[in-house]
This record gives C-alpha cells, structure tokens and sequence, in this order.
C-alpha cells in the first residue's frame, strides 16, 4: 500500500505506520502485516525522477481514492 501525503510531517508518517500495525494487532493476526509506503507528494516525484522502480510501478498500477 502506498500512501501520498501533501505537506508530509514525519510525526504523520510515523502515525499512519502505527495504524497500519494497530488494525492488524486488533484482528486475528492471520491475515497479512500490512506495510504501508507513506511518502510526501515531493518524495514521490524525487523517486520517479530518479526512476526508483517501485515509484515507477505504484504510478502506473496505483489506483487513486
């Protein structure tokens, strides 16, 4: 899961990580560990540029909400 956040703090990116392993401590712990890729809106467009394969693949098989 990736997750693009505009005007990322690092305290947010910690939070949203945190929550990530929160939902799955609640539930049964058989599904997956989630592991989420929460980056700023400048840090997403430094990896394409820098043309970071997973960058490159959540931006052409990402779906937005």
């Amino acid at each position: 899961m990736s997750v693009t956040i505009a005007g990322l703090t690092e305290a947010e990116r910690i939070r949203a990580i945190d929550l990530a392993f929160e939902a799955w401590a609640d539930g049964d712990r058989r599904g997956p560990l989630l592991s989420p890729l929460v980056w700023s809106e400048s840090e997403r467009h430094e990896w394409l540029a820098a043309e970071r394969r997973i960058a490159i693949d959540i931006d052409r098989e990402g779906i937005p909400v």
